[in-house]
């Protein structure tokens, strides 16, 4: 009977923080991004945070990538995210400026067909 409480408990506590926030998805995002490494030759760049809010959401370790792909679990909103780099030293640098970004299920607006004249 312990197993089970604890199964549910588990079970419960998996599934509140989508039944009170709305439904979540499993998104993924591609940022590309340019970052110019400060002149610290007591720091070594050794990658790349990416921050939905103050939550990290995917990081690199590939200081020449240019480009971040990001699984994440969000219900859909607008969210600021921002970019961080990090050293072998355990810092990061400063955030990069905020950007808003939404994340929604709107499907994309097409373009009005024109139709052509009987011929």
């Amino acid at each position: 009977m312990t197993k089970f409480k604890l199964l549910l408990f588990l079970l419960l506590f998996l599934a509140i923080p989508g039944i009170a926030n709305g439904v979540v998805y499993t998104r993924t995002l591609e940022i590309e991004f340019a970052f110019t490494p400060q002149e610290d030759s007591s720091k070594q760049l050794i990658g790349y945070k990416f921050y939905k809010g103050a939550e990290l959401a995917c990081e690199t370790n590939d200081i020449t990538s240019t480009t971040l792909t990001c699984d994440l679990i969000t219900e859909d909103g607008t969210f600021d995210f921002t970019l961080t780099a990090y050293y072998s030293d355990e810092t990061e640098s400063a955030p990069s400026p905020t950007f808003q970004y939404s994340i929604g299920t709107t499907p994309p607006i097409e373009d009005p067909v024109d139709p052509a004249p009987p011929v």
